[in-house]
């Protein structure tokens, strides 16, 4: 990581609820101290805070002491407008009741005033886990829209791509599958592979099951499906096996 790297990675953009601009300043100069880059906006009122709020600039929310504000009803204003942000009680004096409060409904720490050696760290950790939280959700939506295309591009496949569990109870089953058999997907997961394929297809593919939880080489079948009029379907399935948390839990095939 290079220098420029380094030092943007400590910028601090803070919305600070404070009634006195010299308490704020020495909070930024706490910070500054402790090498963030620190940009802010001091508000004094419900009005001011609910109007800074909403700008995505903020990396965190000191709330200190302010007559117009409590600590409590901020908290509330920031999970409602930006639950993302973590929110600091700074304060000159507070009961322990009230700063419990605070921490139950969400703040994630607390700093007294004489007491700002703890206000580094604390910020520190805030940040951290905000970010850690925007990586995971990043991680999360990207997964997502993997799994969507995933489904998009097995429901519209001209091939039949079915799912089984290790007990051969259909779990899935895409389109062409519905229409090569006669049956809807809702039928088709309420049922097991002894129902729709051939008395010697059925056995088969209990062995492969068996097989590939021995050995889960790459292979290909050739069974035989009933399909809901009666008449047989010649079927050669392709097949992998499928983790859960490492544990295989079922088996995927496209035919």
């Amino acid at each position: 990581m290079s220098q420029a790297e380094a030092e943007d990675g400590r910028r601090l953009s803070a919305l600070i609820l404070e009634d006195a601009e010299p308490d704020a300043r020495a909070l930024v100069e706490e910070l500054e101290a402790g090498g963030f880059q620190v940009t802010y906006r001091r508000v004094d009122s419900r009005e001011t805070f609910a109007e800074a709020l909403p700008d995505t600039r903020w990396d965190i929310v000191l709330a200190g002491d302010t007559l117009r504000l409590s600590a409590l009803e901020a908290l509330s204003l920031v999970r409602q407008n930006r639950p993302d942000l973590p929110l600091l009680l700074v304060s000159r004096s507070a009961r322990e009741e009230d700063s419990q409060k605070a921490l139950d409904a969400g703040a994630h720490d607390f700093v007294l005033k004489d007491h700002l050696t703890r206000l580094l760290p604390a910020v520190e950790r805030a940040v951290r886990a905000k970010e850690d939280r925007r990586t995971r959700e990043q991680a999360e939506e990207a997964l997502r829209e993997s799994e969507e295309r995933y489904r998009e591009l097995v429901e519209n496949a001209n091939d039949v791509v079915l799912r089984v569990n290790l007990q051969g109870n259909f779990t899935s089953m895409n389109r062409a599958g519905e229409l090569i058999s006669g049956y809807t997907r809702e039928e088709l997961t309420r049922m097991n592979m002894h129902q729709v394929l051939t008395p010697e297809s059925f056995q088969r593919a209990q062995q492969m099951i068996v097989q590939k939880l021995a050995d889960n080489r790459p292979t290909i079948y050739e069974l035989e499906m009933i399909a809901r009029d009666g008449h047989h379907v010649p079927l050669e399935l392709s097949t992998r096996l499928i983790y859960h948390d490492g544990v295989p839990t079922g088996i995927q095939g496209i035919a």
